[in-house]
């Protein structure tokens, strides 16, 4: 191949911006429910939201509660947000093309998701647990059952499989091909 028709090489390095985090969390309990959130603002070096490279200021938080329908059966549910600052999809999405970015995701002002977790313990050695993550703009999805035996002190056996759906472009579908069952032994010494 002679030199002009030779592809151009990039060399990307991953570059780590430091930031501030502020946060808070509570919880409550009644009867048989907690109430529980946390939230983070993330103060970041793009404090205009004028860098592509870098995250805009964002907020995190998380609001839930926990359900104990008996001492072998709790229920979990939670609401995730995430809001950022000084941010307008189009202008980001603009000054990707102008930088001549291109195959990287343009998140959007708002993502939200619920996640549900029910946890079973039949014995004392025995507990399985059921995880799933529902994103609400996609309506793509993870999901996480897991079987635990703990055979002696030292020794887990764990099975479970790790399921993702959706759109071929959303955040868990484009992870479809990466679904699997597992089978795991652990000795702890």
């Amino acid at each position: 191949m002679n030199k002009s028709h030779r592809p151009k090489e990039f060399l990307f390095e991953k570059q780590y911006y430091p930031y501030q985090v502020f946060g808070a969390d509570f919880v409550t309990t009644f009867n048989k429910f907690s109430i529980k959130g946390e939230g983070a603002y993330f103060l970041t070096e793009d404090r205009n939201g004028n860098n592509v490279l870098i995250e805009n200021p964002h907020i995190k938080y998380v609001l839930g509660t926990d359900y104990y329908l008996n001492d072998n059966i709790t229920l979990n549910f939670q609401f995730i947000q995430t809001i950022l600052f000084k941010y307008d999809k189009n202008r980001e999405l603009l000054m990707k093309k102008k930088s001549g970015i291109t195959g990287t995701d343009t998140p959007d002002k708002y993502t939200q998701s619920i996640s549900a977790v029910a946890q079973y313990n039949p014995g004392n050695y025995v507990s399985v647990q059921f995880i799933s993550v529902l994103n609400l703009k996609d309506d793509d999805y993870f999901i996480l059952p897991i079987i635990n035996y703990n055979i002696l002190d030292a020794v887990n056996i764990y099975a479970g499989a790790t399921i993702f759906g959706g759109s071929k472009n959303s955040p868990f579908g484009k992870s479809k091909q990466f679904s699997r069952g597992f089978f795991e032994i652990k000795y702890s010494f």
